[in-house]
């Protein structure tokens, strides 16, 4: 992608050198998800380490090739992580338990299969206010209207404001919903789908 620049922060490819500064915000960012897919399946073994080999991979829709990094003062401020949705389709759960599997499925109901999905965003505590997200995010907009997609679709907490005000400045609007059931480690149980449709040139 070519290199875009404002507000003072840059955006580039991700490089394999940037996987150990990508993992921690990513489970951050992610509010809990991630320990409930993965809490307890490998003993000894945390959640870091479990998912560093997926991001720092070549392939795959989690590979380190399909984020796109914020920098600002010469450092990692931020990243996105993007993809056709079509990649995770029929994705394989893997290690994950059928029955963590089954509690998202209402998740993957949801999805628009042939849009370009956000699947996430995330600005380091001390970034934010600075434009970051907001630089990432048109980023993956102009990416995905590169690429051919007519839409960007994205899933969020309802109580995300935050960051739903976001992306509504930018286009996005709740198009689809799914509520799972509660569970400890999930922060909420409604997940909004939003999209946002790119005018033609």
């Amino acid at each position: 992608m070519t290199l875009q620049t404002g507000s003072l922060v840059n955006l580039r490819n991700t490089q394999p050198e940037d996987v150990s500064q990508i993992v921690p915000l990513m489970i951050e960012a992610a509010d809990g998800f991630y320990e409930f897919l993965f809490e307890g399946l490998v003993p000894g073994s945390a959640l870091l380490q479990f998912l560093q080999p997926v991001i720092a991979a070549e392939e795959g829709p989690y590979g380190f090739r399909n984020f796109l990094i914020a920098e600002r003062g010469g450092h990692l401020a931020g990243f996105a992580n993007a993809f056709p949705a079509q990649l995770i389709r029929d994705q394989d759960p893997g290690p994950i338990p059928q029955e963590r599997w089954d509690h998202i499925a209402p998740l993957t109901e949801i999805m628009d299969w042939e849009s370009f999905f956000l699947s996430s965003i995330a600005v380091l505590p001390n970034e934010r206010g600075h434009g970051v997200g907001r630089v990432l995010l048109e980023g993956i907009l102009t990416q995905a209207k590169q690429l051919g997609f007519q839409n960007v679709t994205l899933q969020v907490w309802e109580g995300n404001d935050g960051a739903r005000r976001l992306y509504e400045r930018h286009g996005f609007a709740v198009v689809s919903d799914a509520i799972l059931m509660p569970h400890p480690m999930l922060s909420e149980t409604r997940r909004l789908l939003m999209r946002c449709d790119l005018a033609e040139d």
